[in-house]
């Protein structure tokens, strides 16, 4: 009996996770899904931000920038191969979101790199955190901080 029930609270726990990520944000043109923040270490200065951002529009969008209280500055980076060694860099200015695309900021790919941190980002709360468009404006998001294997 007691295994039957520790399956059940098992089977729970895991829907409350990915409802944690499931719910789509929309503002105009633009769809955001899967917004999280990378828990950080005891004294770690920097982590990481995801979120997959599709735009039904018909022009470009294009992510200029985000901020967060979390850290003191945030710049989207990218990280590619080069030769035998991953590396990472900011991006630029901005990131492109074609039109009738989805750009996803991923582990190992691009991503929010959240800089000078004002205090820990702990596994199970929320961050707020503001992805700033071109066009769109700002868009406010508050997103899980959740503890992820590896990547930046």
């Amino acid at each position: 009996m007691m295994a039957r029930q520790l399956t059940y609270i098992s089977f729970i726990l895991a829907m409350l996770t990915s409802l944690a990520f499931a719910e789509p944000i929309e503002h105009g043109s633009l769809v955001l899904n899967d917004a999280r923040v990378r828990a950080t270490l005891p004294g770690a200065h920097v982590t990481a931000a995801y979120v997959s951002i599709t735009n039904k529009g018909d022009r470009p969008e294009y992510l200029t920038g985000a901020v967060t209280r979390l850290a003191t500055h945030v710049e989207i980076h990218k990280m590619e191969m080069d030769g035998d060694v991953m590396k990472m860099r900011p991006l630029g200015a901005s990131l492109e979101i074609p039109a009738g695309q989805t750009i996803t900021l991923k582990p190992g790919g691009l991503h929010l790199m959240l800089m000078g941190l004002t205090t820990a980002a702990k596994k199970g709360d929320t961050a707020s955190l503001t992805l700033i468009f071109e066009h769109a404006g700002e868009i406010e998001l508050n997103v899980p901080v959740v503890s992820l294997g590896h990547g930046h």
